[in-house]
């Protein structure tokens, strides 16, 4: 009899989860600019910017933004016009539950 392989349940209702992924950020940019240039979307709870850890004082680049509601991170992922953090155009994704 053939072995049947099982995959492992994954819950893929992401309809809470209200977080985008963006990358395409200045090394110099700060929270403060990224939720300055984020907050027309909607109200933001988080922006997690991970730092650099051998170029000290610069991000890596990236940040994850948490939105309030999951409708402000689809306006955010879904805007036509560019969203700009330090006059470089950021790019926008929807963040995955992991």
């Amino acid at each position: 009899m053939p072995m049947v392989e099982r995959k492992a349940s994954v819950n893929l209702d992401n309809s809470d989860y209200a977080k985008v992924f963006v990358n395409n950020i200045p090394f110099d940019a700060s929270i403060e600019e990224i939720e300055t240039a984020f907050s027309k979307f909607g109200e933001i709870v988080d922006i997690s910017l991970p730092q650099h850890h051998y170029y000290k004082g610069r991000n890596r680049g990236f940040c994850f933004i948490e939105f309030d509601k999951i409708d402000d991170a689809f306006k955010a992922f879904r805007s036509e016009d560019p969203t700009l953090v330090k006059d470089r155009v950021a790019r926008i994704q929807m963040a995955r539950k992991t």
